[in-house]
């Protein structure tokens, strides 16, 4: 029997309550739930899903990711549900993986809405060569992702942060498509995991882990950046890199989410990434002199040939780095630290995997598969464009995830 393995996709919710330093969960019968059609979906149809809301006892914010399945589905539009009235919703896409994201997300801080119902609805399209099967809509959340108001503690002399634990019931599309045809390869997903194709035998498959922001101990983060807005995309891996101390603002409480990251602040990063060891010698390029905030981490990163120069002893510290180099220098590091590296990706979907590279494929094929990587849209990987500090940001979570799937340590070998 040909298993129909199903996208999980993924709600990731972040909120961070600035000046509180500790949390209590309030009781509560809070629920979610993504309703769907439950006739099947023809290709080329439109069905909608949405975001339920039960037992609310006054939530002030949320911030929602709803996944989808994008080799079935496309995005068409997004609504706001009664029950949020004058409340404003923040609505963009995101990828992670396979799975498409429409992100959702009520940013003010007002007075809590009590009310029960849809929060919002999503509209989706099948695609015309959507395979059959069903597809499930998954939300998942973490501790203090959906806050209501304050409570203040007589003991503690405060207000403590309000955080809900709902209940949550996903969703499932069936959709009317043709099996995949007799010969068809198995299709590879992040991690390792294959779908059957339509001939031979029943593949095996592993468990693919949802793309959750690794954990942060210690007191509630408090967001040090005035351009930083904790609904946008970013802002949960902008707090990853900040806590674990990997990236730092670029001055006057600014972190500069759309600024290029430049190859000396990326090998920067690298260079803490590996416990920043200590680098002998001085910089063997002619552009880096000694004693700058980048010149260890340089002479590192070249020492253990992890990021080269362009010859005549130029380094180039200050030019723009691009996804495909990003990618490059993160395979070397990952070989470097007897990281498992082996994983590549079928490119064939992305309309522009000619313009990687020659000495880019082997790491872009790796990036994708192992889901270090996603492409800027769903048929484009965008090799030759530069990265901001955003996406690095984002690129860095993936790939401690990655890193934390083959239970190695990032620095072993460096």
């Amino acid at each position: 029997m040909k298993r129909l393995i199903s996208m999980v996709l993924t709600l990731t919710l972040l909120l961070v309550v600035q000046c509180l330093t500790l949390s209590v969960t309030a009781a509560g019968d809070l629920r979610l739930a993504v309703i769907t059609p439950t006739a099947r979906q023809p290709p080329g149809d439109e069905f909608e899903a949405s975001v339920s809301l039960e037992n609310n006892p006054g939530i002030v914010v949320f911030c929602l990711y709803l996944r989808y399945d994008n080799t079935r589905f496309e995005y068409v539009s997004v609504t706001k549900g009664s029950i949020l009235g004058t409340q404003t919703l923040d609505i963009s896409d995101g990828v992670y993986f396979d799975a498409q994201a429409v992100r959702v997300t009520n940013g003010l801080r007002t007075a809590p809405f009590t009310g029960n119902g849809a929060l919002y609805t999503v509209k989706f399209r099948v695609k015309e060569n959507a395979p059959g099967g069903e597809a499930n809509f998954s939300l998942t959340f973490r501790e203090g992702d959906i806050v209501g108001e304050p409570i203040y503690s007589e003991a503690e002399g405060k207000y403590l942060s309000n955080n809900f634990a709902p209940t949550v019931v996903d969703g499932k599309v069936t959709v009317e498509g043709a099996e995949p045809q007799t010969g068809d390869p198995p299709t590879v997903l992040p991690g390792g995991a294959t779908s059957p194709g339509g001939g031979g035998d029943e593949q095996e498959t592993v468990a693919i882990l949802p793309p959750v922001i690794p954990a942060i101990d210690g007191n509630t983060y408090i967001n040090p950046y005035t351009d930083i807005n904790l609904a946008a995309w970013y802002a949960p891996a902008v707090q990853y890199v900040t806590e674990e101390g990997l990236m730092n603002g670029t001055g006057m409480d600014r972190f500069s989410p759309n600024d290029s990251m430049t190859r000396a602040m990326f090998a920067t990063v690298l260079y803490r990434m590996a416990g920043q060891p200590a680098a002998t010698g001085t910089p063997p390029f002619a552009d880096v002199p000694a004693g700058q905030w980048y010149s260890d981490a340089i002479t590192w990163a070249s020492d253990n040939e992890i990021i080269l120069g362009f010859g005549n002893r130029r380094f180039a510290p200050n030019d723009n780095v691009t996804r495909e180099q990003i990618v490059t220098i993160l395979y070397r590091y990952t070989e470097k630290s007897g990281m498992d590296a082996s994983g590549r990706a079928d490119l064939a979907r992305y309309g522009d995997a000619g313009k990687i590279s020659g000495w880019a494929l082997t790491a872009m094929q790796w990036a994708v598969q192992s889901g270090v990587m996603t492409g800027r849209s769903e048929n484009s990987l965008a090799p030759l464009e530069n990265m901001n500090r955003a996406e690095v940001a984002q690129i860095l979570v993936n790939y401690s995830k990655y890193s934390k799937y083959t239970n190695n340590s990032n620095n072993s070998n460096i």
